[in-house]
């Protein structure tokens, strides 16, 4: 029986790749974004899930150089361009062992760094700068001259030399709203033909804060690189980890997957994805704690006579519910304002109905034997710790599933005790990763 094996077990003897159209399906449900020009291109059925051997580098490359620029790529193709588990300085290596005649028609893209500097959560906006690294051999004599010296490339002229060394272009809103500008580029000189290049943008994505302020949130970065006409024999691959060095309080960080997926042979689009989970130990200390302990006092009206003492009863209440409405004015300065309803506000909102149904049982209570006083307000007070335990409860199971399925953050992904190797085992560690991001939006969308 096929199985996928996760990031962290034990069983590293054989791996089993999950079809690539199933997996780009999955990121195209994270990113909730599409083009045009993908929905009128030819869906293929996903092929049968089989062993795949563990190729050597080389020869992984060497598949992705022969394949037939025939129709649409194959899932072999797919699985091989997706080098993601290799790291970097090795996979500079790969060109090199390559006849000449095919060292500079490999073009290596390594997504160095994600880093996501701020976050609008009412309108899913965040703010990232990213760093990719271009490799190209320029060893033979097909290729075009190597770069004599390091160089500091100007913002507005790294397209053009991303088109005239590398033969590709980079388009960032086809597929996300976004605002990109390119900050600074280095080209090195030498036969590896190396090229760092840093941007930052505005990238639009959607947020989910039902279960704020316990959500977990998934945030990505969709481009497509263009593989130009004069680069007809050229092939793009993904190589090395992606690094997230994250220092936004507010949130805890898990390590990004890539994943580049090859819509035409000469158009790749590119899927980075990070999630986060809020740290919401800041609103159990300053909302939930002080909302938990004003609802909670609702009980001791009982000390008080319910026939002659309805009067302050009643004073007791209302300076219950005039503490609650002020802290609730403090929340809302330092909550999202959202058009629907998250946990924090549904805890609020019962809150004050707690109170004001202890308000209304006074009034009523005063009428009746003294027996209805301590069953009515017992049977409140039963229901509001119900309630706050089916509701922390449900938190922290959230919370414990989000960490399961992610495991620790910014952790390397491993399959067993050894680092992935080839690209055939990052596609099945990454997949059910992809799956399990998936799996918590939708349990989110559900409440």
């Amino acid at each position: 029986m096929l199985s996928s094996t996760r990031p962290g077990s034990s069983n590293s003897q054989a791996f089993f790749v999950l079809p690539i159209c199933q997996l780009m399906d999955s990121c195209s449900l994270l990113c909730g974004t599409e083009s045009e020009n993908d929905s009128s291109e030819e869906v293929r059925e996903p092929l049968e899930q089989q062993p795949v051997s563990s190729l050597s580098l080389p020869e992984r490359v060497q598949q992705v150089v022969s394949a037939k620029q025939e129709g649409t790529p194959s899932d072999e193709y797919q699985r091989a361009i997706n080098c993601f588990g290799v790291e970097f300085h090795k996979a500079r290596g790969l060109a090199g062992e390559l006849p000449e005649v095919h060292r500079s028609k490999i073009i290596l893209l390594n997504i160095s760094k994600l880093y996501v500097e701020a976050v609008d959560i009412v309108t899913g906006k965040f703010d990232a700068q990213i760093s990719l690294r271009f490799v190209r051999r320029f060893d033979d004599e097909t290729g075009p001259p190597p770069p004599e010296a390091q160089e500091d490339i100007a913002a507005d002229k790294i397209p053009d030399l991303l088109a005239e060394i590398y033969g590709v272009t980079l388009n960032w809103d086809l597929h996300q709203a976004c605002v990109v500008e390119y900050l600074s580029a280095r080209l090195y000189g030498g036969p590896e033909g190396q090229c760092d290049v840093m941007l930052r943008g505005t990238f639009q994505d959607t947020n989910d804060l039902e279960l704020f302020p316990f959500d977990i949130q998934d945030f990505n970065v969709i481009f497509e690189v263009r593989l130009l006409a004069t680069a007809q024999d050229f092939h793009l691959i993904l190589v090395g980890d992606v690094h997230a060095d994250q220092t936004m309080p507010d949130y805890t960080f898990y390590r990004p997957v890539a994943m580049m997926h090859a819509r035409k042979w000469r158009y790749r689009k590119v899927f980075v994805t990070t999630c986060a989970l809020r740290n919401y130990g800041h609103y159990i200390m300053n909302y939930y704690l002080q909302l938990c302990v004003l609802t909670s006092a609702f009980p001791l009206v009982s000390a008080i006579d319910p026939r002659e003492g309805l009067a302050d009863r009643l004073s007791f209440l209302v300076t219950l519910i005039l503490a609650t409405a002020a802290l609730q004015i403090t929340m809302n300065a330092n909550l999202p304002c959202i058009p629907y309803a998250t946990m924090l506000t549904r805890y609020t909102t019962l809150s004050f109905t707690v109170m004001s149904m202890s308000m209304f049982l006074c009034v009523l209570t005063s009428h009746m034997p003294w027996w209805w006083d301590t069953a009515t307000f017992g049977g409140l007070f039963v229901f509001w710790i119900g309630y706050n335990l089916n509701h922390f409860l449900t938190a922290r199971r959230t919370v414990w599933e989000a960490r399961r399925l992610l495991g620790s953050p910014a952790e390397t992904l491993t399959v067993g005790s050894k680092e992935l190797e080839t690209g055939a085992a990052m596609m099945d560690a990454l997949d059910p990763l992809l799956r399990d991001i998936l799996q918590l939006r939708q349990k989110r969308s559900k409440g």
